[in-house]
């Protein structure tokens, strides 16, 4: 088992490299510790903050002298992206991931396995340009917000027994890659509840909610 490097009591922002850091979330910079995954610290200085760690193997980062993150841990391993390095070292009741999502397909992808991968060490919320995604398993019950976007999307067949609060109830029906899938479906009512038929609680899923819920989900996650 890898050590733990750095845990915080408080939910923390990651920050990747990605192309584009939603404009939605400049208002959480000053009220979260900021994690910089290697070229990700270039949206920290831009906002004129400080990240509490940097983290990864420094590849592309643009500046050398590290002024804008308070600790420096340098992982110069290739088996792991810095995103999964962050993962592995950092601890924090809820992560909200930005920069991300977007850019190169693989790496899109590759943030949502990470997510799967690490979900039951603590939520992880990805923010995109205009929604942000939970990838989760077992039960979840949420107070939201109705009419939102709130998509189920699966990782792996899954059935769910109990489907409250969506405009178009997935109960009963086995979503899979390639067959039923529950994109662009809304809530209905402001509380949610989505629970798994028994064989299928360990199953990952994606949730993708509209933007404007990041607020009660950090809430209700952390």
């Amino acid at each position: 088992m890898r050590p733990l490097m750095k845990e915080f009591s408080t939910p923390v922002m990651i920050i990747g490299n990605a192309p584009h850091f939603p404009s939605y979330m400049a208002p959480y910079l000053p009220r979260m510790p900021l994690i910089a995954l290697d070229g990700g610290l270039h949206f920290i200085e831009e906002a004129g903050e400080v990240a509490e760690l940097l983290i990864g193997d420094m590849d592309s980062i643009s500046t050398r002298n590290h002024r804008a993150a308070r600790e420096v841990i340098e992982l110069a391993e290739q088996d792991h992206n810095d995103f999964e390095k962050a993962l592995y070292s950092v601890r924090a009741p809820l992560m909200v991931g930005a920069a991300l999502l977007g850019g190169r397909s693989d790496q899109h992808y590759a943030s949502l396995h990470l997510c799967a991968k690490y979900h039951r060490q603590q939520p992880i919320i990805l923010c995109g340009d205009e929604d942000v995604v939970l990838v989760t398993s077992g039960r979840t019950a949420l107070s939201l917000e109705a009419g939102r976007l709130c998509s189920v999307l699966p990782l792996a067949p899954i059935t769910f027994a109990v489907s409250d609060g969506l405009l178009w109830s997935v109960a009963g029906q086995e979503l899979t890659l390639g067959g039923l899938i529950s994109s662009s479906n809304e809530l209905a009512a402001d509380e949610f509840i989505l629970e798994p038929a028994p064989s299928y609680e360990s199953t990952p899923y994606i949730l993708t909610f509209d933007a404007a819920l990041l607020p009660h989900l950090i809430e209700a996650l952390s």
